[in-house]
């Protein structure tokens, strides 16, 4: 169970593909690549999202869904200080960021993530995957109806439905005859 926590704090890193808790973490930047079909920004909603055919490499996985959207928060400061005539776009922090439809994930090492939706919820630490979650490491895998992964406490949970039961994969070493 432990390979699969870490597992999911890869996971998570990689859904912060703005590096935000990552670079903060290791005091480093890295390069993050995002590609899609269209790409609109809603100063008024505080909201970023890319469309259609969606791609984020990161230097230790991939990332691939229909649609990933980035809900920012208004810088606080910058607000009290804007007039109401002042129309400069303010990007904020983000506060969240969710993958939706067909979210895949792959890391350089193999271990593979799937499900219909993913959100990170900066603020809380929490990443939720839902619609069918899977994650994989070579022959391990987990899976239920949702996963839940606490990034500041480190654990993680999985919960069935009747639908959807949790079920885990583990593979062990073979046991050999004296």
């Amino acid at each position: 169970m432990l390979r699969i926590s870490r597992w999911l704090m890869a996971f998570c890193l990689v859904m912060l593909f703005a590096g935000v808790v990552h670079t903060a973490q290791e005091g480093e930047m890295v390069p993050i690549k995002v590609t899609s079909d269209k790409l609109s920004y809603d100063a008024t909603g505080q909201k970023v999202t890319f469309e259609g055919n969606v791609h984020v490499t990161h230097p230790d996985a991939q990332l691939w869904s229909k649609k990933i959207v980035i809900l920012l928060t208004a810088d606080d400061a910058k607000a009290k200080t804007k007039s109401e005539d002042d129309s400069a776009m303010d990007p904020g922090q983000i506060d969240k960021i969710i993958a939706e439809g067909d979210v895949r994930v792959k890391m350089t090492d193999g271990k593979t993530g799937n499900c219909q939706k993913a959100t990170y919820n900066l603020g809380t630490g929490i990443l939720v995957m839902e619609g069918s979650p899977v994650l994989t490491d070579g022959p391990n895998s987990i899976q239920g109806d949702i996963i839940n992964f606490y990034v500041k406490e480190n654990k993680s949970e999985v919960i069935g439905s009747s639908a959807l039961p949790v079920e885990a994969l583990f593979s062990a070493p073979k046991r050999t005859k004296k």
